[in-house]
């Protein structure tokens, strides 16, 4: 994979074990791709749960054209 995204509070019950667990599963899987979480919060805490579990940035939801755009262009010329 070139880029992966990754929707941290997605499901119904938004589950963020499950969604720090499937980052670390994708890490474990795919070492080299960079791994972006999608969330909505993006307090410090938990931008640092993300980078933990294996994430190479976090962006906010709901996503900005632009911060994508701008994200994309920084992870994929890596």
């Amino acid at each position: 994979y070139d880029l992966i995204l990754l929707d941290m509070q997605g499901g119904t019950h938004g589950d963020e074990a499950a969604a720090l667990a499937a980052a670390r599963e994708i890490r474990a899987r795919a070492a080299t791709a960079p791994l972006l979480a999608l969330t909505s919060d993006v307090s410090p805490q938990f931008t640092e749960r993300c980078m933990a579990a294996g994430c190479n940035g976090c962006l906010p939801k709901p996503i900005d054209p632009r911060t994508l755009r701008c994200a994309l262009g920084m992870h994929l010329a890596e």
